[in-house]
């Protein structure tokens, strides 16, 4: 563990889902303003309308979800035909508040964990997700990548995924360091805690996705392809370099503060 970490991991990874929720609130704002063209009403109104989705999805849905698994979950195949529901349930209310579909089914996904923690149904779910969904996502990603327009990406704007790249390790770390500096860690700790945060995978495609998915009325996306693989070169990057760097600054951590596996 490091140095100052508790051993109650609650208290962050609701900070971890409270990061997750205004990213995702911060990229359905900006696919809407894409699709939609800009105006103070607009954004007021989405405001507004993601205002409420947000605590209506988190705690409502949530409710209804363990109600509908007490009353009718009596099989495994019913308790996963339920959590099934309730996810397009929120995917199709984000898309009548002009959001994306994604956005709906990951706030759903923390409502059932915050919910459900340890209940065999989400246990299934999960199996479900990691051996179909989340593959099936990545799979399709990859029909996204065009080395021919990476190559030229590469050539013509090298500046984007060197920023993109500086942009992600920077940031991690000068929050690494400022976490460290306000709770008096080592070096070695801090440079682990650093590591750790390189990583960008599912997340970050997932964004990058929608991003290039949305468009607005005269068909330009928010985000272009050559974008895309600029991502994915990120993606790379960061889950290479990020574990090599941890296991080399892990060693040099204090005897009993080494992070768990």
């Amino acid at each position: 563990m490091l140095h100052g970490q508790s051993t109650n991991d609650k208290p962050k990874k609701q900070i971890r889902l409270t990061q997750r929720e205004s990213a995702k609130r911060l990229l359905a704002v900006s696919i809407s303003v894409h699709q939609t063209g800009f105006s103070w009403g607009f954004l007021g109104t989405e405001l507004i309308e993601l205002a409420l989705f947000v605590p209506l999805v988190l705690f409502g849905l949530s409710k209804l979800t363990r109600k509908a698994l007490i009353r009718f979950g009596h099989t495994a195949d019913a308790r996963v035909s339920i959590l099934l529901v309730a996810v397009m349930v929120a995917a199709e209310g984000a898309q009548f508040i002009h959001l994306e579909g994604i956005v709906g089914a990951f706030l759903v996904g923390i409502a059932l964990k915050r919910a459900l923690r340890g209940n065999f149904a989400v246990e299934q779910l999960e199996v479900a997700a990691h051996a179909l969904f989340i593959p099936s996502f990545f799979l399709a990603t990859g029909f996204l990548v065009d080395f021919a327009v990476m190559k030229r990406t590469i050539v013509s704007q090298p500046g984007l995924v060197l920023l993109l790249i500086a942009a992600t390790i920077g940031g991690k770390s000068l929050a690494a360091w400022v976490t460290g500096q306000c709770f008096r860690f080592q070096k070695a700790e801090t440079l682990t805690m650093a590591s750790l945060s390189f990583p960008q995978m599912a997340a970050t495609l997932a964004s990058a996705v929608v991003g290039y998915q949305a468009m607005n009325g005269s068909g330009d996306r928010l985000l272009d392809r050559g974008f895309i693989n600029a991502v994915v070169m990120l993606v790379i990057f960061t889950c290479v370099v990020g574990p090599i760097l941890t296991e080399r600054f892990a060693q040099r951590l204090p005897e009993g503060k080494h992070p768990h596996p």
